[in-house]
């Protein structure tokens, strides 16, 4: 295969192959070409776009690197998006036709995404469909809601890509254990009486504030000031130091004594990697808590939480607007997560799928306006599925089956995407075995 190159000379962008340059023009040129050769009367398959952060699972241990089906077993496999998001557009395969996801939808929204959806949020994909393999702990983090994510972008582009929200549902594929919002008080004032080391990083008036405060609304905002105690000291030199110290203490205490509760062994977990990170001590204000696949978790606007580990589709919002505050390599921007933090307690609610009536899907209730998310699994199952005039999203976790639409006949391929566009009044599914999620726009 002859080899391409990008022109270093600062011009104008081409792309050489043997003899032969290739300028932008014809790069647009030919795109325009394939553009037009796309059949909106058709199914197109959708490939998924990989991303490479370090928490992802190595090589062949990552599912995402088992649907992409070439990997190398040195390199972490974190995430496939399949959406039209800037930080990550997806492929879109008609026969021999290949192109983004995004120019697919461009080229002709209303025909693929339907007359209502294109008028509500234009020419783009309003949800992101993600499949994750987590082998170590993500940040701690937090989603703004639409009015802080527009004001976020406005403040720092730099660090805030995109001005939309990102409520999002986590559908385990493997167990999925995970850090999510805040422990009851009970809890969160034994620990802190417990741990000697919490004496150094939180006030005592912002403790007891915390603790004499009445159930409610009141200790939701006594915990928003301890939390923000907690979290803001090591922004300054002597709390570094102080951060420092703890940690150290922290982590030599429990290897002594051995960690003999679960946020305890989860310390020295996470101290392998952040051994002077506030997150060491920021998670024993939080739910550690596991889900098991047929369940679901709805992360709200505002809730902290870090998976830490286990396989899993995420559904959410066209947006990939993160706060982050600890755990990570990444800029992080504690003040902003405080802002937005939300300081409920008690332990997270998880959801189960409901039938519905007359359909071979399962359905899990989301109150989300971009997407609504539903399952197919088991054998032989079947299901003639009216489009109704707007797209239909399928994607095939181990699906093995078929979608009929016309004369055509399409194989469920395990780690790929079907969209059905608009035009397609219906069409025909069947199930064999394993999972087919399928996402519209309510």
């Amino acid at each position: 295969m002859p080899e391409s190159k990008i022109n270093e000379s600062g011009d104008s962008p081409f792309f050489e192959i043997g003899a032969i340059e290739i300028g932008t023009a014809d790069i647009n040129a030919a795109l325009d070409i394939k553009r037009s050769m796309i059949d909106y009367s058709k199914p197109i398959i959708v490939e998924g776009f990989p991303q490479h952060d370090a928490w992802g699972k190595q090589g062949g241990n990552s599912i995402v690197a088992q649907m992409l089906g070439t990997y190398k077993e040195d390199q972490p496999y974190a995430e496939l998006w399949f959406g039209t998001h800037v930080n990550g557009n997806a492929s879109a395969i008609q026969g021999d036709i290949e192109i983004p996801l995004v120019a697919a939808i461009e080229t002709s929204a209303r025909d693929l995404l339907g007359e209502r959806v294109c008028s509500k949020y234009g020419a783009q994909l309003p949800f992101l469909f993600k499949v994750l393999s987590v082998g170590e702990a993500l940040s701690i983090q937090a989603h703004p809601t639409k009015e802080q994510a527009e004001r976020l972008r406005a403040e720092n582009p730099k660090l805030y890509k995109d001005d939309n929200h990102k409520p999002e549902v986590a559908i385990p594929i493997t167990p999925l254990t995970l850090l999510y919002g805040f422990r009851s008080k009970k809890e969160i004032i034994r620990e802190l009486t417990v741990t000697p080391e919490f004496s150094v990083l939180v006030g005592k008036e912002a403790l007891d504030k915390f603790s004499l405060a009445e159930d409610g609304q009141e200790s939701e905002l006594a915990l928003k000031a301890l939390y923000k105690d907690l979290m803001q000291r090591p922004l300054t030199p002597d709390g570094a130091t102080r951060l420092t110290a703890a940690c150290e203490s922290l982590i030599n205490r429990l290897t002594l004594k051995g960690g003999n509760t679960d946020h305890e062994r989860l310390v020295l977990q996470l101290a392998d990697k952040y051994p002077t990170d506030i997150g060491l001590f920021a998670a024993y204000f939080m739910n550690l808590t596991t889900v098991e696949p047929g369940k679901a978790l709805f992360i709200e606007p505002g809730i902290p939480h870090a998976y830490l580990h286990g396989d899993l589709i995420e559904v959410m919002a066209n947006s990939d607007n993160v706060v982050r505050a600890g755990l990570t390599p990444k800029e992080c921007d504690v003040n902003t997560l405080i802002d937005i933090v939300d300081c409920r307690m008690g332990a997270c609610t998880l959801r189960n799928p409901t039938p519905n009536d007359g359909t071979a899907f399962v359905s899990f209730d989301i109150p989300v306006e971009e997407f609504d998310l539903a399952l197919m699994s088991g054998a032989h199952s079947k299901e003639v599925l009216k489009t109704n005039g707007e797209m239909v999203f399928l994607f095939s976790l181990n699906g093995i089956g078929k979608v009929v639409s016309g004369t055509e006949t399409y194989s469920l391929v395990p780690g790929k995407a079907i969209i059905i566009p608009a035009k397609i009044s219906e069409v025909e599914i069947s199930l064999n075995e394993g999972t087919l999620y399928k996402v519209v726009v309510p």
